[in-house]
């Protein structure tokens, strides 16, 4: 049974990679834009930001005019793992697993939302003022919380997220909760 669940998730994961391929990053485009608009509305520290998709996600700030990029893979890896998961979960309908799926999407874009606009955030902190680092001259609440959220994230928030959403999903469909109305 184990070797068999193991086979069973390799497989799915390969799967889900192989048709997410071509389509993570238009996720991650869309994703990119909803942060940028998010982040020139309020414009935190003075910045505006543009943001541009090609090979690797990009963005600039100005009037700093400093930037930064990241791979969009690691943006959206963890619909792969959602989806990995999704499909290996025992004795679940079809339509229930597409009713998850259908909750399952906003959320995951609202957590990449977030996620992304820690990881500019951070990186926009770590640019303009380094001497934050240095706790001597004073603790800057607004950077140490910036950098522990992101973080938190880096080292496990991007896997956990989508795995405790499923497992919510699971708990409440285990427990006989009403087939119209999966929770989140």
């Amino acid at each position: 049974m184990t070797w068999t669940l193991a086979a069973r998730t390799l497989a799915a994961f390969l799967v889900w990679n192989l048709l997410a391929w071509p389509v993570l990053p238009a996720w991650s485009g869309v994703v990119a834009e909803i942060v940028e608009f998010l982040w020139n509305v309020v414009t935190p520290h003075g910045q505006s930001l543009k943001v541009t998709m090609s090979r690797t996600l990009g963005w600039r700030w100005s009037p700093a005019d400093i930037g930064g990029s990241l791979a969009p893979g690691m943006l959206t890896w963890n619909v792969v793992l959602y989806m990995t998961a999704w499909s290996v979960v025992p004795g679940v309908s079809s339509s229930t697993r597409v009713r998850w799926v259908v909750v399952a999407a906003p959320v995951l874009a609202l957590w990449h939302v977030a996620d992304l606009l820690l990881t500019v955030g951070s990186h926009l902190l770590t640019l303009t003022r380094p001497d934050s680092y240095d706790i001597s001259a004073g603790v800057d609440l607004w950077f140490l919380g910036v950098k522990f959220a992101h973080n938190l994230s880096v080292l496990g928030l991007r896997q956990v997220i989508p795995l405790l959403l499923l497992a919510a999903q699971w708990l409440h469909w285990r427990r006989g909760g009403n087939e119209n109305t999966p929770i989140i």
